[in-house]
């Protein structure tokens, strides 16, 4: 049996790198259409992350397989995010994102799907944040007034 090499841990210097790198080729990697040219497309962008992320990166080279990977592991991790605040209605789940996190988060979410945060059950939190996160040319606005209990 050939076991596979682990590579080393990326560090948040990479995760926000893979990000930046990723998010304007969102609209190809997210193509939930399934045929050969899709595929073609998807593949040549990842060919184009690895490329560039190995050219701006001080650490280890990685393979375009650990980068697709890693974006798959932190779009699970954003989406269990998203479903705690959903059950408990607690946004303490979000402080732990990133703002690159928080932006996928945005790109990635259903059309028409708003998430309603409702502050008034919530520790003391940095409204400011949950308020209006930027994201190029859009604007997640949360509302505070929701009633999450329904």
């Amino acid at each position: 049996m050939n076991k596979r090499k682990r590579s080393t841990n990326f560090s948040n210097t990479e995760k926000e790198l893979l990000l930046k790198i990723v998010l304007p080729r969102l609209t190809v990697l997210e193509n939930k259409t399934s045929n050969a040219v899709t595929w073609k497309h998807k593949e040549n962008a990842w060919k184009e992350i690895t490329d560039q992320f190995n050219s701006q990166t001080l650490e280890s080279p990685r393979s375009t397989i650990c980068l697709n990977q890693k974006y798959d592991n932190i779009k699970k991790k954003i989406r269990i995010t998203k479903t705690q605040l959903i059950n408990t209605g607690d946004s303490q789940h979000y402080k732990h994102l990133t703002e690159l996190e928080l932006e996928l988060l945005y790109a990635i979410q259903v059309p028409n799907e708003e998430i309603k945060i409702d502050f008034s059950t919530n520790t003391k939190l940095d409204s400011e944040l949950f308020n209006a996160i930027k994201v190029p040319d859009k604007e997640i606005k949360f509302d505070s007034s929701a009633d999450i209990s329904k």
